[in-house]
């Protein structure tokens, strides 16, 4: 009966783990008792040779890199006993005699195959001994090799494709939500033109002393103006709030009655350089079509459009 000195070890799979840890001490334990087992001469001095870093995919069948030399004259059920294997891994010859511990007859290490299933990526510090089981226990040699579960392209291509297909729903779900706002600001922007129709139109009712006192022309660019000031200012609100699009919409509108301002806030949404200073990377820039608006503006009388349109390169 081999029994553990009750020394603090760190611990790696709860109960299962704690017997492959065992079991792998009481192998270990044998190389240092010389009255438990004997080393023919004969046997060579073999040697197990094994990667100190074994790495394996995940949903994999995987080579296991390990073999014997110099073991031509090791006697007839020598085998390569690996301890500390990890839950669910199998391999394609021998079997597994016990928790984390797998017997390999040496003629079947040629091709010997390790499968691993979906598990998660891990380590263990695997222990290899050559050994053969009779009455006692003899051991040849003994090898170390840390296994690495890691994931494979397949696995890789699946992550890939889940973070892509996130990534387009919240893209889709985005343009949904921008598209709806234009909707939603293009039905305000048509509300409060049809109020300012209708202001205007009560303002020639209430006041018919002030219709009479001045020109018609003039009476309705002052309902006009007034309209295009909510236009502007709706504008500029949106543009606060970084939705560009929409607050291009309302300056447009804005500008079709001849208020300068709107025309120059207008080609501003369309200008590189005042896209990037307000920090708007969403929106693609048309140096042409801003200058197309400065020039609007300077028409209506903002002179300030000039400079902006010496910059441009006009």
């Amino acid at each position: 009966m081999c029994s553990k000195p009750a020394t603090p070890e760190r611990s790696f799979g709860g109960a299962r783990a704690g017997r492959i840890d065992h079991t792998a001490w009481c192998l270990g334990s044998l190389l240092t008792s010389s009255a438990l087992f004997a080393v023919p001469a004969e046997a060579d001095n073999p040697k197990i040779v094994a990667p100190s870093i074994l790495r394996a995919h995940i949903s994999t069948e995987n080579a296991f890199e390990a073999s014997v030399e110099g073991g031509q004259f090791l006697p007839p059920g020598t085998a390569l006993i690996i301890t500390r294997v990890p839950a669910d891994i199998t391999f394609s010859a021998g079997q597994e005699t016990s928790p984390g511990v797998w017997e390999v007859p040496l003629p079947a290490l040629n091709g010997l195959k390790m499968s691993v299933p979906a598990i998660k990526p891990t380590k263990s510090n695997l222990v290899l001994f050559l050994a053969r089981k009779d009455k006692a226990l003899t051991v040849y040699a003994t090898a170390n090799s840390l296994l690495s579960i890691e994931m494979g392209n397949a696995e890789e291509d699946r992550a890939r494709n889940a973070k892509k297909k996130a990534e387009d729903g919240r893209r889709a779900e985005q343009d949904r939500m921008a598209e709806a706002q234009r909707l939603v600001a293009l039905k305000r922007a048509e509300e409060e033109r049809t109020l300012g129709a209708k202001e205007t139109e009560n303002t020639k009712v209430a006041q018919p002393l002030q219709s009479a006192e001045l020109p018609k022309v003039a009476a309705d660019a002052l309902a006009l103006s007034a309209a295009a000031q909510r236009l502007m200012k709706r504008g500029q609100e949106f543009l606060e709030q970084g939705n560009v699009l929409i607050a291009r919409q309302y300056f447009l509108r804005a500008s079709e009655t001849g208020l300068a301002g709107a025309a120059f806030k207008l080609a501003e949404t369309y200008d590189p350089d005042e896209l990037k200073r307000q920090n708007a990377h969403t929106v693609v820039p048309d140096a042409a079509t801003a200058k197309h608006w400065y020039t609007r503006a300077l028409d209506l009388g903002a002179l300030e459009a000039n400079a902006r349109l010496s910059r441009l390169g006009n």
